[in-house]
């Protein structure tokens, strides 16, 4: 008899048993400090990542939105899907990104422009092959110390900063920028296609073998680029 009652109170606690409510996982101190400081100095493996929590995707945009310099330097998380994911959101308060010695970059492309985007370091990332940047505000780019750089596309009217030291695969360079005075390409023996319009340039030095001329700008990348 005391069996049966024993099977029987056993039964109804587990029917009684209730599913436990899912809890949000515990938030970063650092979203909010950037989102009220506007920097980002941090691997991207910690920002907030909506496969753990659903909301988590909107804090996401509201962090990377909020800042106006991007600092995310020797990070092996750091791949292409992170700029493709930048230039969808396109922050307008965005002035500088500098993501040094990503070696899991291997393309960007910064097209439409940011509106307020005037430093850009792309520096010392083993992997990165192509280049491609449309920018109005850009003032300084770049990116030297990229042995395995191709493929450089810069159109920045008002850039007066360009380092390409030490790309020794660099094959092809296209600049657009009315304020380039100065561009040395020493270290890329391999350049084949290299088109500068660039009316206040004043040396390059030195130049290996190549074909050079200076087209006249477009107006748009797909005359241009």
């Amino acid at each position: 008899m005391a069996k049966k009652e024993k099977k029987r109170k056993g039964k109804k606690g587990k029917k009684g048993k209730k599913n436990a409510e899912p809890v949000e996982p515990s938030r970063d101190a650092g979203w909010e400090k950037a989102i009220a400081t506007g920097r980002w100095e941090r691997s991207v493996s910690v920002l907030p990542d909506p496969a753990l929590w659903p909301t988590w995707q909107a804090l996401r945009e509201q962090v990377l939105g909020a800042c106006t310099e991007i600092h995310v330097h020797w990070d092996d998380k750091l791949g292409d899907a992170f700029v493709a994911e930048l230039v969808r959101l396109a922050s307008p308060k965005l002035t500088r990104l500098s993501l040094r010695g990503s070696s899991l970059l291997t393309r960007v492309v910064l097209s439409p422009p940011f509106p307020a985007l005037t430093d850009l370091d792309l520096s010392a990332c083993a992997n990165l092959s192509y280049v491609l940047v449309q920018s109005p505000t850009l003032v300084s780019v770049n990116l030297s110390l990229c042995p395995n750089l191709t493929t450089a596309l810069i159109q920045a009217r008002g850039m007066t900063t360009l380092h390409l030291e030490k790309c020794p695969e660099l094959k092809t360079l296209m600049v657009w920028s009315d304020q380039l005075t100065q561009v040395a390409l020493g270290d890329s023996p391999r350049l084949q296609d290299l088109k500068l319009y660039c009316p206040q340039l004043e040396g390059r030095a030195p130049t290996p073998p190549q074909k050079a001329s200076a087209p006249k700008p477009s107006t748009g990348l797909s005359g241009g680029f």
